[in-house]
């Protein structure tokens, strides 16, 4: 069952929307908001960065230097991709450390959803963490863990792309999460470009307002009748 909810994960992270919604940095998060099947909407917010480290060269990333975008996946589920941000102090495209370097650095946010129309919603099991490239030499690694206070270890490594997360126990609309990164040049080097937090909703509609069957209106007219009989027999 694993393998077959990890092929459909595989199959939602390569069914990206033709275009991204910006949310700019976890330095300077701009409006983050989803509309999923005008059902779900998403919304990310709340974003801080924790940590960072840098040694043995490997470049200090920093918030301003995660980039941070919204797409929809299959079904009513939401992804949240991080990138690397190009910018003068750190020109790197991807996050990366060379021989003998090690770069780690972790940020969190909140992740939320409200019905867009008459029903309800709930976050559902599982979410995951997508590595969508990523390179090692040697024993260069990688890893990205989505963080789930409550929750196993859920964690995607540049030699097995895709973790299956478990939300924790009585979530519901709303979940306080994020990623640490690390990577680990070892004698070789390892880089990570985008990755992916994955999350799935369900949604329920209201029931239909009742609407009389014909039977039920032939019913009532034949006691309208009755009644409108009875009085003039009177």
């Amino acid at each position: 069952m694993k393998t077959l909810s990890a092929l459909t994960l595989i199959f939602f992270g390569g069914a990206f929307s033709a275009s991204a919604i910006s949310c700019g940095t976890v330095a300077t998060p701009g409006a983050c908001t989803l509309n999923v099947n005008n059902q779900v909407q998403y919304t990310f917010n709340n974003f801080n960065f924790v940590t960072n480290s840098a040694t043995g060269g490997a470049p200090l990333v920093t918030a301003a230097d995660v980039n941070l975008n919204l797409v929809t996946g299959g079904g009513l589920s939401g992804i949240l991709q991080v990138s690397k941000v190009t910018t003068t102090a750190n020109p790197n495209v991807v996050f990366l450390a060379n021989n003998g370097g090690v770069s780690t650095f972790s940020f969190s946010y909140d992740v939320s959803i409200a019905a867009i129309g008459a029903g309800t919603v709930s976050l559902i099991n599982p979410a995951s963490v997508e590595l969508n490239t990523s390179s090692f030499s040697n024993n260069g690694s990688g890893a990205v863990q989505l963080v789930l206070p409550g929750a196993p270890v859920c964690q995607a490594i540049t030699t097995s792309t895709l973790d299956i997360c478990t939300l924790p126990a009585g979530t519901t609309t709303t979940l306080s999460t994020g990623n640490i990164v690390a990577l680990s040049g070892n004698s070789g080097n390892v880089s990570i470009g985008t990755f992916s937090n994955i999350f799935n909703a369900s949604f329920t509609p209201d029931p239909p307002t009742g609407v009389p069957e014909p039977s039920s209106y032939a019913l009532f007219g034949s006691g309208l009748a009755a009644l409108c009989y009875l009085r003039r027999r009177q």
